[in-house]
């Protein structure tokens, strides 16, 4: 079983379900592509030193203080967002607001750029060596903590320790289990994998957690410890105070900004100006899209696409589409108790049953594309014309289900040598956990009805829907939301080994020849490389169907014209879309 098998396996629940989370090859100092150069030499990780920033003591340290929300002037951004922090670091983060503070409080060694390169960020360059298997980082000398304290190597390895000990349970848990660091000096770290993966830069980009504060916690303690609630991070933003209804943040004037990182900014502010940042909590999306209305805010992220829409009517507002890596799809239980599932003409029939261009506009009102494969269709691994999209054709579903033998009676599907009409029940979660979820298993089950089955649909807690139905292969469909990676991986989720009772192939497909496609979309190369064995895998599942791909929904973010700067790119998480936030400015007299 393999690190990322591991992972899955304990954290199905934030894999499979999106209900709170959902977290190329050698790096330089410019922009990296995906699965750029696969042995790079010595001379491809030199770089320059930027300048960093950053007297310690004490677990909670002095960055933060709980309660008060200070009284912003106008050099700095309000941002509303749905929800309250409860646990500000980045290996408990609980909430939407705790991953927002995490990814602007705290750092890892590379970061997101443009698109879907990443750059340099506490790391100033790096190498691997010609197996894939082993990452060099070297820390820039200037990276510092909040604190003042400098970011080291043992930091690194003391981040990796807590991810990889048997008593952490967080949503991270078993993602390293196969990752070791070393530290090699000071500000040198090593990485050592046990097999070579495409996608080890995504990982790096974990925020690290400092070891001088934190060495004597024991990890169980982190989640409701006092440095949780006054976190000290090397993030661009520093945690200045923060309550149930705002967080204050400043910008740390001198943090590193990388050769080609981010353009010049672009509205009034000089380039030295720290704008600050405070974040507006509330406990609804009405009660934030008021805040809009009432000029409360000057951004507002986590609104349902019905409320962002309806806000374009606020003179100066306009609306900014970030897609998201999460598909959500339709799960077939293709084990043996269900037979008819396991024919592939069957599961092509009910995929093509499916409106998904209606789909997306009626439940994601408009915010998303259909899903012509598991992977995103803005993602550098996507290979359209291997896709193979599959349209919506109810009579040519209904020609493959009788060419499979099929009949249908009185408007019913009966399947072959059976009397009774075919029955399906879909499970999916409940509405108040994820409504766009819940909706999309509704539109399933009535375009099936309509197509002429009968169909039945549970909604269950998260907890249950995991732990008692789709880990316990107690299933026959089941609608839920998938995050497939910024550097997707579908080895877990359809490999052959992961297949039984617990396992991160919820589906339980086996397929020695799917196996074989999987480990090699998994492996490092160029980008030509990795995109010709996607387009192969690619052109193996628009076949086999075994996951139905409904769509990719995009995240809405409404801004004001008193703040320029944001763009979009693929996200991971919503907390993603911070990845330029230090371009961000307000316009003179705002």
């Amino acid at each position: 079983m393999t690190r990322r098998d591991k992972g899955l396996v304990g954290a199905l629940g934030a894999l499979f379900i999106t209900l709170a989370i959902v977290i190329t090859l050698p790096g330089m100092n410019r922009p990296i592509a995906p699965g750029r150069g696969a042995t790079p030499s010595a001379s491809d990780g030199t770089g320059q030193s930027p300048p960093g920033g950053g007297s310690s003591d004490g677990t909670a340290g002095p960055s933060a203080t709980p309660g008060g929300t200070g009284q912003p002037g106008r050099n700095v951004i309000r941002h509303g967002v749905v929800g309250i922090p409860t646990s500000i670091n980045p290996l408990t983060a609980r909430t939407q607001p705790d991953r927002d503070l995490v990814a602007l409080v705290f750092s890892g060694l590379v970061k997101l750029g443009p698109k879907e390169t990443l750059l340099p960020d506490l790391a100033d360059r790096w190498t691997v060596d010609a197996t894939g298997t082993h990452w060099t980082f070297h820390i820039r000398t200037t990276a510092t903590w909040h604190d003042g304290e400098p970011v080291t190597a043992d930091d690194v390895v003391f981040t990796v320790k807590l991810l990889r000990d048997p008593g952490y349970t967080g949503p991270y848990r078993g993602s390293w289990s196969e990752i070791t660091a070393l530290r090699v000096d000071a500000q040198t770290v090593r990485f050592d994998l046990l097999s070579p993966l495409g996608d080890f830069l995504q990982l790096a980009r974990q925020p690290l957690l400092p070891a001088h504060l934190l060495r004597s916690l024991p990890v169980q303690a982190l989640v409701d410890s006092a440095f949780s609630a006054a976190p000290v991070g090397s993030g661009p933003y520093r945690l200045v105070q923060w309550d149930e209804t705002s967080a204050t943040l400043e910008r740390t004037s001198d943090f590193f900004v990388p050769v080609g990182g981010e353009p010049a900014p672009a509205a009034t502010a000089a380039p030295g100006d720290a704008l600050g940042l405070e974040l507006l909590f509330y406990p609804t999306a009405q009660a934030l899209a008021d805040a809009v209305r009432a000029g409360d805010v000057d951004m507002a992220d986590g609104l349902p696409a019905d409320l962002a829409k309806a806000l374009l009517a606020v003179p100066g507002t306009r609306l900014i589409r970030y897609p998201r890596a999460t598909l959500t799809a339709v799960l077939l239980n293709v084990r043996t108790n269900f037979p008819m599932l396991r024919e592939q003409a069957v599961r092509q029939a009910l995929l093509k049953a499916i409106d998904r261009v209606k789909l997306v506009e009626e439940v994601m009102g408009g915010f998303g594309n259909r899903a012509d494969s598991m992977v995103p269709p803005t993602s550098w691994a996507y290979v359209k014309k291997a896709a193979a999209p599959v349209e919506y054709s109810t009579t040519h579903a209904a020609q493959q289900l009788k060419a499979a033998g099929w009949r249908k009676v009185n408007g019913k599907w009966h399947q072959p040598g059976s009397k009774s009409i075919f029955t399906i029940e879909i499970v999916t979660t409940s509405r108040t956990s994820n409504p766009v979820v819940w909706e999309a298993a509704q539109y399933v089950a009535r375009a099936w009805r309509s197509f002429g089955f009968t169909v039945k649909v549970t909604a269950l807690a998260p907890s249950v829907l995991v732990g008692e139905r789709l880990s316990q292969a107690n299933f026959m469909a089941a609608v839920v939301d998938m995050n497939i990676g910024l550097d997707p991986d579908l080895y877990p989720l359809l490999a052959s080994r992961q297949a039984g009772i617990a396992g991160s192939n919820l589906s339980g497909v086996q397929s020695l020849v799917l196996d074989d496609l999987l480990l090699a979309a998994r492996k490092p190369g160029t980008l030509a490389q990795r995109r010709s064995a996607w387009a192969k895998l690619e052109s193996f599942l628009a076949e086999a169907q075994v996951t139905l791909p409904l769509a990719f929904r995009d995240d809405p973010l409404v801004v004001s014209s008193r703040v320029t700067g944001p763009r979009p790119r693929l996200e991971g998480d919503r907390s993603d879309r911070f990845w330029d936030v230090l371009t961000w400015r307000l316009v003179s007299g705002a």
